[in-house]
């Protein structure tokens, strides 16, 4: 059997080698969604990527806790994504429909995309910032380092 995609984030029927279809990308998405929110990779704790595997096929699914700060809207819109049963799991344009997805006007494809374009526009741009500072900061940096002639002569004395 070949496997092809990234492994941390493959749903349990792409792991057990069955048939898999889109539903696989929505429990991707649950994943990465669960991750983005808490900071963490919701399977972290397996030593390994037998364990993980396991614990993707046989244990519950992954979930947002009730006592983390997040509407219930998105608490929904995870768990219709983290469906162990591929069959169950929510498809991609029912998620459109989801409360979580209209609250932020994501619920057309096309929003959807704009919205994910923007973001990656802004993280570009915030990135360049950041480097741009940095160098400035660095420069700045060596400047106030650098010894005058008349320092470098006192120096010898």
């Amino acid at each position: 059997m070949t496997i092809v995609g990234t492994f941390k984030y493959m749903s349990p029927e792409r792991i057990l080698g069955k048939d898999y279809s889109y539903a696989s990308d929505i429990w991707s998405l649950g994943l990465m969604l669960i991750e983005c929110a808490t900071g963490q990779y919701p399977f972290a704790a397996a030593g390994s990527m037998i364990e993980m595997a396991q614990t993707v096929t046989e244990a519950e699914p992954p979930s947002l806790l009730p006592e983390e700060d997040f509407s219930d809207s998105f608490h929904e819109f995870v768990s219709r994504c983290m469906c162990t049963d591929a069959k169950e799991r929510e498809t991609a344009y029912n998620l459109l429909g989801y409360d979580w997805l209209a609250e932020h006007d994501a619920n057309s494809m096309e929003k959807c995309q704009t919205i994910v374009r923007e973001y990656f526009k802004e993280e570009k741009e915030r990135k360049r910032s950041e480097r741009t500072k940095s160098l400035e900061d660095t420069t700045d940096m060596m400047q106030a380092v650098r010894v005058s002639p008349n320092e470098k002569a006192f120096a010898k004395k």
